[in-house]
């Protein structure tokens, strides 16, 4: 698995990887090592897929015409066996970290766009409120409500002060159990519940699996109106309500308490799978353990480091395991 890094240094695009390759361009050997790129839904039950930057060294002798290095330079990440099926990790605007003479860092600090919205009343679906977020006035995104939920869920809520509205975005979709991410010029909103693609893993695809039990909720409160949990002395989860109706926040409720008794799984790939994306229904048999299981989990959280020498993929979400 190759990483393909388009980077902008002083209006000059440069095309660079971990390893001299010859494609659609060339792509010189000037990365050392893609660390911590990491895209993660914000809540457990949903929300913003908000791109966690690590950082990228390169080799020094890509900034020979362009030394000292600049302070920021863009940059373009992707991985793939081939520069056409290379899938991206993020676009990202970068800050000088630290360099010397056998390296030169830079730390992704992102390019999403940022907008404010004050003192605002938000009713109709949560599709309506996307779509006046999205208009080019705003955040000027193209929407995809591909894969939202049908009928899409009712919204009531009254916001004073500013807010970002990237933020509103986020804690909308997650209360109704939806997820967003944005890609280029479009913004794509999705129901946690779609299956965006089915993966089975073998038992070679995948090192030992890690499983975090799934939260004790003994209550599941918001605007008033409650929902019990499945263990009575678990703890109480209060949750900022976007509907004034009793039957929308319980509805609401039971879709995020779903997700969180559902068990937090931990998979490290034994090598980089560009087809396991956010929103993917990953299924593996685990026989390494003292019995045989089953596990099904719903992605929502990736990480990616890559070298020179070695690259390692995990992948986390919250699933249902059982024996076999």
């Amino acid at each position: 698995m190759s990483v393909y890094i388009t980077t902008t240094i002083n209006s000059t695009d440069h095309y660079v990887s971990n390893e001299f390759i010859h494609d659609i361009h060339m792509w010189d050997a000037k990365v050392e090592e893609v660390s911590n790129i990491t895209s993660v839904i914000e809540y457990q039950y949903g929300g913003y897929m908000r791109p966690q930057y690590g950082s990228i060294t390169f080799i020094p002798t890509l900034f020979k015409n362009d030394f000292p290095p600049p302070e920021t330079i863009e940059s373009s990440i992707k991985v793939g066996d081939t520069e056409s099926g290379a899938i991206q990790l993020c676009e990202s605007l970068c800050s000088l970290g630290l360099y010397d003479r056998e390296i030169i860092s830079y730390n992704a600090i992102g390019t999403a766009k940022q907008d404010y919205d004050s003192d605002n009343s938000f009713s109709g679906t949560l599709i309506d409120m996307f779509n006046w977020a999205c208009d080019s006035s705003r955040l000027n995104y193209t929407l995809d409500t591909t894969h939202a939920r049908t009928p899409s869920p009712a919204i009531s809520k009254t916001l004073s002060g500013d807010n970002l509205i990237v933020d509103m975005l986020s804690e909308a979709s997650a209360y109704f159990s939806h997820y967003f991410y944005i890609e280029g010029n479009t913004l794509y909103l999705i129901d946690m519940f779609a299956n965006t693609g089915s993966k089975t893993l073998s038992e070679f695809d995948y090192t030992p699996v890690s499983y975090q039990s799934s939260e004790d909720i003994s209550l599941l409160t918001s605007g008033g109106y409650s929902i019990l949990g499945s263990t009575p002395s678990g703890h109480q989860i209060d949750i900022d309500p976007w509907h004034t109706a009793q039957s929308n926040i319980e509805s609401a409720l039971q879709n995020i308490k779903i997700s969180l008794e559902k068990d937090l799984i931990t998979l490290e790939l034994s090598h980089i799978n560009n087809n396991i994306a956010i929103g993917n229904q990953v299924t593996f048999t685990d026989q390494s353990m003292i019995g045989d299981t089953t596990t099904t989990f719903i992605v929502t959280k990736i990480n990616f480091n890559i070298s020179v020498d070695d690259e390692r993929m995990i992948i986390e979400g919250r699933g249902i395991t059982t024996s076999i």
